[in-house]
């Protein structure tokens, strides 16, 4: 029976720790991200598995339009699914624009509250 537990065992711990598959290179990934024309930067970048078979990978990016928002987020899930990644949540943050209200990732938590937004109206 120990024969069969602890490899069992193993997959699971690794699992529960969500940690990185073997496999990926994240260095990779997100250097071949980072070519991509509307990506500025990559942050927040984090890939594990849901279970034996399902890795996912969530990651946040910043560019400067939204103009090709949606065609960069389809080249981003190519990108990770060419990598064995086929589950992915990817968010994109504006940078450097005056109109957006929203606290970004770069900002840290110095305190236990949250961020008050307030909406402009315009």
């Amino acid at each position: 029976i120990l024969c069969y537990a602890i490899p069992l065992f193993r997959r699971t711990f690794h699992i529960f720790l969500q940690q990185t598959p073997k496999h990926i290179n994240n260095d990779e990934i997100i250097t071949e991200l980072k070519n991509l024309e509307n990506v500025l930067n990559i942050h927040k970048f984090h890939v594990w598995n849901l279970d034996n078979n399902t890795i996912i990978g969530t990651l946040h990016y910043t560019t400067n339009s939204t103009v090709n928002c949606e065609n960069t987020i389809v080249q981003i899930k190519h990108i990770m699914h060419q990598h064995g990644i086929h589950l992915s949540t990817i968010q994109p943050e504006l940078q450097n624009d005056e109109n957006c209200n929203e606290p970004t990732c770069s900002l840290i938590c110095t305190t236990n509250t949250h961020y008050k937004i307030e909406v402009k109206n315009t």
